[in-house]
């Protein structure tokens, strides 16, 4: 095997099973991808793609499985090489995007972020809606934009390669063999994401996995390092026009400098009362600039509130109150097959018998709503609760969920699609 098809194999072992890879650890969760999805259509004003967001995450997660899987079985080998450099481009065009936008975002003061602003008919840098993570790897690897570009630019190169030694991509199978492993690849590569959108991701990256404690997971863990910021006041003085820059930290603390060494020379840290302020000459020139060192921590479960109709926290019912509890979690409410509410008001009955299981409910629909509805079905001696749609989205990836509390850990998670009986709930509140 000469060196130039050693390097074409190479390339298509790398990118196929990078392909495969990502395309699987999307696919076990389909929904947060189609979330992702969202965002990126808000950023880009594609609205009318976000109804079938969740559809499309599927077609995607597919469509890299299958192409990875291609790619290393060498089928199709010509037209797998055209589908993955026009993918790949415009993934960087995506990636160098949100990028850039969260940079501007991230440093406003920056030459380039007050005209990307104005490019987008926004006022200031900090106004541009930048991504935090690119979703690539779903909630098990999160890459920052800029990580994210750089990945992309790296399978540029690689597919790059990969396009122009195409020729030589030929199948290792047999026809018979090939046409066996693409059909079960495909089958897994479909079946895979129908099942996790059903049930549940086969695999729980988020805070609220069984067996975690909500209460627990609110609190930022012992010996986490505090955030540091550095403040930059500027000062101009009227006679001779000279300026002086005085950089502050806040803390300004041994033990949460840790860590930040590199950053503190480069910032030449001085002292704010240095400033010669019995000068009446020294005047502030324009407003101070601050610089986060260190983001400032922040417990896994966070944002984390309940409240009832009229505004009034109850976060203890889950957070504190002993004993089991069978919450139904729903996005929107408005979106529940009313099958789903009734079967939860039936189940709701026959554990309230056995006064050892409590039955309450968390949207983000707001209360007014959701009470008429829950009405419509005779679920309305259910309580339920508000809580911000980012977190019920996090708690779990379905449209009813339904949890099993002890307390606040989490016992049992179910997707729409396997609504537990009293039976099945009391199984469980009777494991030892």
């Amino acid at each position: 095997m000469n060196k130039k098809i050693t390097l074409t194999w190479i390339c298509r072992i790398l990118v196929g099973g990078l392909f495969i890879f990502s395309g699987l650890i999307k696919a076990n969760d389909p929904h947060g991808f189609g979330f992702k999805l969202e965002e990126y259509f808000d950023i880009f004003g594609w609205d009318i793609f976000k109804p079938w967001a969740v559809g499309i995450s599927i077609i995607i997660c597919i469509a890299e499985v299958m192409m990875g899987v291609w790619l290393i079985i060498g089928f199709m080998g010509k037209v797998n090489a055209w589908l993955l450099l026009l993918l790949i481009l415009f993934f960087d065009l995506l990636t160098g995007y949100t990028a850039l936008a969260n940079y501007a975002k991230e440093h406003p003061a920056a030459w380039l972020s007050q005209p990307l602003a104005n490019m987008m008919g926004l006022e200031k840098p900090d106004m541009i809606n930048a991504l935090s993570d690119c979703g690539c790897f779903g909630d098990f690897i999160k890459l920052k934009p800029f990580e994210s570009f750089m990945k992309d630019l790296v399978l540029t190169i690689l597919i790059i390669i990969i396009f122009i030694r195409r020729r030589d991509i030929k199948p290792i199978f047999s026809s018979t063999l090939g046409s066996i492993t693409t059909f079960t690849a495909g089958f897994v590569a479909v079946a895979f994401p129908i099942y996790t959108y059903m049930y549940l991701p086969a695999k729980d990256f988020l805070p609220y996995k069984v067996g975690n404690d909500i209460a627990v997971k609110m609190q930022i863990p012992d010996g986490v390092l505090p955030g540091v910021s550095a403040f930059t006041y500027h000062y101009k003085n009227k006679k001779s026009g000279d300026k002086k820059d005085y950089t502050v930290l806040v803390p300004e603390d041994k033990k949460a400098l840790v860590g930040l060494e590199e950053e503190l020379n480069r910032l030449k840290i001085s002292k704010i009362i240095e400033l010669p302020i019995s000068d009446s000459n020294w005047v502030k020139d324009g407003e101070r600039t601050e610089q986060i060192l260190r983001e400032e921590p922040k417990p896994e479960i966070h944002d984390f509130a309940l409240t009832d109709i009229v505004g009034n926290e109850f976060t203890d019912v889950i957070t504190e109150q002993e004993g089991y509890k069978l919450v139904m979690i729903t996005m929107d409410m408005g979106e529940v097959d009313g099958s789903y509410i009734e079967k939860f008001a039936k189940t709701a009955a026959e554990l309230a018998k056995t006064s050892k299981v409590q039955v309450l409910g968390i949207t983000a629909t707001d209360l007014t709503v959701a009470d008429s509805i829950l009405k419509t079905h005779k679920a309305n001696h259910i309580h339920f609760y508000n809580m911000d749609g980012t977190q019920v989205k996090s708690m779990i990836r379905a449209n009813p969920g339904f949890m099993l509390l002890n307390k606040s850990t989490i016992v049992k998670k179910w997707g729409q699609f396997a609504l537990p009986s009293a039976e099945v709930v009391m199984k469980y509140v009777n494991k030892k």
